[in-house]
């Protein structure tokens, strides 16, 4: 395996735009069975990002991810994200999510490689990025340095703890990822260069909007896919996919690119145009008819401009289900730039938010199966310029337009609740409270056959939640307990007649195999010495008469009659055991 680093992918890069050969190119022809893995210079909506420090990060490659990703030579990504603080809760990591997904859709292997930048042993930061990776059915890397290049070598607190996690998550090639219906345009153009219209100023609002928006979406609970402009001009049925795109701050557009969106929106796609998106093409000259087209407008929309950053309201007195606890809210404050504006009622558009010095500019509504909103998405997010309370509005706002498309999601009683990915998801609060109440997990995400019932299990407890049935939208709904900060892993299957492995601790199932008279389970398992394995089998329809384990002596069986579940605590021997399960066909 041959690994590249983020410069030499922006010298590919350059080389493949100008057809020369690379670096990366010459490994595969040199070695066709070699497998090469590059690192990107950048993570979506991450384009021409300047820190909170202020310091100008406009990383090698940051305008390619997408163009590595298509390179025939290119098996696959690594990235290296710091374990650190900022970095779990940040919108970096809530991008890499979307990253891993973008990559499986191409057919890449992807795999995150963790160095410690001196968490000082916070077991939790390394159980979010390890069950985000699992639930993302990534694999996972580990690295470590010395405090003489800015990294922290791993302590044995750390390293047992992730030994723990290894075993815990190895159930990890079952994933069933979630097949989203809401996709966001991410565009490929570097951010900090992009000064059309107002200068690095605006350029600067752009790539911070952008950057906050996939934490901001991840907190809430919300999931999507990442698109590129080349992945519609190259094929634009993909779109059809998705209930709903969304633009945010698309600022430059190709004819093209706009003919295949309105398209969708003409089929019955919906549309979500967020900040100044769609106003030019992609030589950067002002083209108000993208916009027109979008909308869907009998004739160009005029620009309302600011002199200076302004606020605005939700209104009242409009029945939509876009307003659910908003009516009359606030949005954030000094929120806005510059705003479209035409003929809102005789263009059949619904008003949602108006101006607060201006209420006849319009910076909220909809129309049918198209929302704008002209405001800010992310920028008030995490380490930038977080409110509070405007942010709490926006993501319920968000919540409410996956609502108004039939998208589905996780839905609980929480604002800051993450709920990543497919049957496999890590679940996360900053909440000081935590968070105990019901959570309706979206199992239509993942599978089309919401027959029969729905294991919840804590993997991360050995702790069974519900065993249900769907309700009408989809969604298992389960009490779930979350302490502030603490993370936690939950597998969600489809329970069948007969017996099936649930999870383990400290245990890895290699093969499951039955007899022939479908009344012995017979299931290889590696485990370490020295530790207690804990496995968790769903009985099914079947009842329990013996369990024997071959290189383990079994300490401890719990039955919960209820859920059908039965949990067997070993004692190992040697580290590859067959455990042995007899049952019975339970009486009617």
């Amino acid at each position: 395996m041959t690994v590249t680093g983020a410069l030499t992918t922006l010298t590919s890069t350059i080389y493949d735009e100008c057809g020369l050969p690379t670096a990366e190119s010459r490994f595969k022809q040199l070695d066709p069975d070699r497998i090469l893995v590059t690192m990107p210079g950048i993570w979506p909506f991450w384009g021409g990002w300047a820190d909170p420090g202020g310091s100008s990060w406009p990383a090698a490659g940051s305008f390619d991810y997408d163009n590595v990703i298509r390179a025939p030579y290119v098996d696959g990504l690594v990235l290296q994200p710091p374990i650190n603080e900022f970095a779990w809760s940040g919108g970096r990591w809530a991008s890499l999510q979307v990253f891993a997904k973008y990559a499986h859709s191409h057919g890449k292997l992807f795999a995150p490689i963790y160095e410690d930048y001196g968490v000082n042993d916070r077991l939790s930061v390394l159980d979010a990025f390890l069950y985000t990776a699992v639930s993302l059915g990534s694999g996972v890397g580990w690295t470590e340095g010395t405090d003489g290049d800015g990294m922290m070598i791993w302590s044995d607190v750390e390293r047992a703890h992730a030994a723990h996690g290894w075993y815990l998550t190895q159930h990890a090639p079952k994933v069933l990822p979630r097949r989203e219906r809401f996709a966001f345009i991410d565009s490929p153009f570097l951010a900090s260069l992009d000064y059309a219209g107002k200068g690095p100023d605006w350029a600067g609002y752009r790539a911070v909007d952008l950057a906050g928006m996939p934490e901001m979406m991840t907190d809430a609970g919300l999931e999507y896919d990442v698109l590129m402009p080349s992945d519609v001009q190259a094929d634009a049925p993909r779109l059809e996919r998705y209930k709903a795109v969304g633009l945010v701050n698309t600022f430059r557009m190709t004819p093209d690119f706009v003919d295949a969106l309105a398209t969708y929106r003409a089929k019955g796609g919906g549309l979500f145009i967020a900040g100044r998106s769609a106003a030019f093409d992609q030589y950067g000259r002002s083209r108000p008819e993208f916009l027109q087209q979008l909308l869907g407008l009998s004739k160009p929309p005029k620009e309302y401009a600011l002199d200076a950053p302004a606020s605005w309201h939700f209104v009242e007195g409009i029945e939509s289900g876009l307003l659910t606890s908003l009516v009359g809210a606030p949005g954030h404050q000094d929120a806005v730039y510059t705003i479209p504006v035409f003929d809102y009622e005789a263009e059949g558009y619904s008003v949602l938010a108006t101006l607060d010095r201006h209420p006849d500019v319009a910076v909220v509504g909809c129309k049918d199966n198209v929302v704008f909103w002209f405001s800010k998405l992310g920028h008030q997010f995490g380490p930038f310029t977080l409110d509070p309370e405007g942010l709490d509005f926006v993501m319920q706002f968000m919540r409410n337009l996956y609502g108004h498309f039939g998208v589905g999601y996780d839905k609980s009683n929480a604002v800051f609740l993450q709920s990543i990915d497919g049957n496999y998801k890590c679940l996360l609060t900053n909440n000081s409270n935590g968070y105990h109440d019901r959570i309706g997990f979206d199992v239509a995400s993942f599978t089309d056959d919401l027959t029969g019932s729905f294991l919840v299990f804590n993997c991360t407890d050995m702790k069974p939640l519900v065993l249900d049935r769907p309700d009408p939208d989809g969604r298992v709904w389960a009490n779930v307990d979350l302490e502030p900060n603490r993370p936690i892993l939950i597998h969600i299957a489809q329970v069948t007649a007969e017996p099936a492995f649930v999870a383990g601790e400290w245990a890895v199932m290699d093969d499951a195999e039955w007899t022939s008279d479908k009344r012995r389970l017979r299931v290889k398992l590696d485990t370490a010495l020295d530790t207690q394995p804990r496995v968790a089998f769903h009985l099914g329809s079947a009842k329990l008469k013996s369990i024997t384990c071959d290189g383990a002596k079994v300490l401890q069986r719990e039955i919960d009659p209820v859920l059908g579940i039965v949990q067997i605590v070993l004692k190992p021997e040697r580290p590859h055991l067959i455990l042995d399960l007899r049952v019975g066909r339970a009486a009617s």
